[in-house]
């Protein structure tokens, strides 16, 4: 049996990362590891593209060329573009007998155009199973495809396979903010983090209202009035060092990335998965940065409202968006059991 797993445009969004790597690593714990392989994702989801089904000029057309048993895409696959970018990928793997299977997916705006297109796309394509990150999209899949599960996000995998390595930086938060500007954050409390309603009193968050106008209009504006914010931020959250994150690689862009005290950025995982492993509590507009660290057992909070945040709420986090959330420990670990148990009938 061989199973190939869809992953891709780390640079862009490292967040992709983490939950490639949680669903390659899951699947090779239920097929092992000879069972297992990667191929990239379909080039026009990159930056800036154009959401066409043709490869651009002169790419390699690979996934005509494959030679596997199951095709595994994950991630908020199922956008108003999906149709449009696999209907000559999909279809054709299936009449050769490929099984397609969908893993932690979910719809990209969760809007009435975006649900239709891609249930009416998954009623003619009828995939072998669909394992989903969010209950809603559940809800209006359920009724369209024949083998479904209500499951998590594989990126709350990751510390079950991975253990990274420790950093010697002291008590330390993490503020990820690469689609919206850093807010100034002030906090002030003899127990450490803004946990309880008393801790909760003296925190205090200043968001850069005329600097996220540009960053809510689009991406380009967004990273471009970085060079209007001339802010200074403090380096310290109460008695905790900040360190920045920032989850865009590419494009490059180091006025915006850099731009403050102890940022880091790359094109892989693993770093971040230390800093966020050894973190004391993320405030981020990226849902994967919270998502990782509730993995990892420790509190996180969500800036921006965004469908995209079902999958933080779907383990429990309810409120990251209002407040810092953590996640029940036994129901993250009944979570996962139920969808082994499931996914291990898909690949049986």
């Amino acid at each position: 049996m061989k199973i190939t797993l869809v992953n891709g445009f780390w640079g862009q969004n490292i967040g992709n990362s983490f939950f490639n790597f949680g669903g390659t690593e899951l699947l090779k714990s239920l097929a092992g590891n000879e069972s297992v392989s990667c191929v990239y994702d379909h080039p026009n989801y990159r930056t800036f593209a154009r959401r066409q089904s043709s490869f651009p000029k002169n790419f390699l057309n690979y996934f005509e060329n494959l030679r596997t048993d199951f095709l595994v895409l994950q991630g908020p696959i199922f956008s108003s573009s999906f149709p449009i970018l696999w209907n000559n990928i999909l279809p054709v793997l299936k009449r050769r007998g490929v099984k397609i299977v969908f893993l932690s997916s979910s719809f990209f705006r969760h809007n009435t155009e975006e649900i239709s297109l891609v249930r009416n796309f998954l009623t003619f394509l009828k995939p072998y199973a669909v394992c989903t990150r969010d209950s809603e999209t559940y809800s209006a899949l359920k009724n369209f495809v024949n083998n479904i599960h209500d499951g998590i996000d594989t990126s709350f995998f990751v510390p079950d396979f991975y253990d990274p390595v420790d950093l010697n930086l002291g008590n330390y938060v993490t503020f990820t903010f690469d689609r919206f500007h850093e807010p100034l954050t002030t906090f002030n409390s003899r127990t450490g983090l803004p946990v309880s309603e008393e801790d909760l009193s003296s925190f205090r968050i200043i968001y850069p209202t005329f600097l996220n106008f540009f960053s809510s209009k689009n991406k380009w504006l967004g990273y471009i009035s970085s060079l209007l914010d001339f802010r200074s931020l403090p380096d310290s959250f109460g008695d905790f060092k900040i360190v920045r994150p920032h989850h865009r690689y590419t494009p490059y862009i180091p006025f915006r990335a850099i731009k403050r005290s102890n940022a880091f950025v790359s094109d892989e995982p693993y770093t971040y998965f230390s800093l966020y492993k050894n973190s004391s509590f993320t405030f981020s507009d990226r849902v994967h940065a919270c998502a990782i660290t509730l993995a990892f057992g420790k509190p996180a909070m969500l800036h921006e409202h965004t469908k995209r945040s079902l999958l933080l709420k779907r383990v429990g986090a309810v409120e990251i968006e209002k407040r810092p959330a953590s996640v029940n420990s036994l129901f993250l670990k009944t979570e996962k059991e139920n969808m082994i148990r499931f996914l291990k009938n898909v690949f049986s």
